[in-house]
């Protein structure tokens, strides 16, 4: 069960029904039944079923909004001392990785599981971490924890503090059921990540002196 719908079943069924009028309660059972209508449609991958997917490429406006967003939460974090987050860590770390490897963010329901789609229609679920200071995160540290739904590969999107893309790392999903499958929070750390991966992001050129990053084939 996803959070929203958790919420859902306390707000209409449970601890918090008494706080919501009947016809509340009307509208939030027609966005259950009306998700459950598009996640039945269309044909099964991966053993579950996807309704209409709505995915759409990284736009200017999409990185121009996203900077924006940026901007505001390295505001609020000086603001606070460093103390407190914003929490738009994983929502940048998609669009980033989006951006860099040419795929689509999904936007619609019926996406369970997975953030985006490649050129080849592969599904991909996207964790994102970023350093608490100076350079890359700590390969100690653990990645949110992957739920049961079934995906082609996970990316780990690395940041440097100041939200900056700094590297990614391709994991297909049969290498990384097993590790996530053996952690009881389904939450590895970045090294155990990076064991079973190969970076996608930066590739450098092969030409000498040239550094820049070039396109990966896996990507799409």
């Amino acid at each position: 069960m996803s959070h929203w719908s958790w919420y859902r079943s306390q707000c209409t069924r449970g601890r918090f029904a008494d706080k919501f009028s009947a016809v509340e309660k009307a509208n939030l059972e027609t966005t259950r039944r009306r998700h459950a209508e598009l996640t039945s449609e269309g044909p099964q991958r991966n053993g579950k079923s996807h309704g209409e997917l709505e995915a759409r490429p990284i736009t200017d406006s999409i990185l121009s909004a996203a900077q924006m967003v940026i901007d505001a939460a390295l505001r609020y974090e000086a603001a606070t001392g460093g103390t407190r987050k914003a929490g738009v860590t994983g929502e940048v770390g998609e669009i980033l990785a989006c951006d860099a490897l040419h795929l689509k963010l999904v936007t619609g329901p019926g996406s369970e599981g997975f953030d985006a789609v490649d050129a080849e229609g592969k599904h991909v679920q996207i964790k994102t971490r970023r350093s608490e200071s100076e350079g890359l995160p700590r390969d100690a540290g653990r990645l949110g924890t992957f739920s049961r739904h079934a995906f082609d590969y996970a990316l780990l999107v690395l940041l440097d503090h100041g939200y900056r893309l700094a590297e990614i790392w391709r994991a297909e999903y049969a290498a990384l059921k097993p590790l996530v499958d053996s952690q009881k929070r389904r939450n590895p750390n970045l090294a155990s990540f990076k064991r079973i991966s190969k970076k996608v992001w930066p590739i450098r050129s092969r030409t000498c002196g040239d550094e820049r990053p070039e396109p990966t084939p896996e990507s799409g």
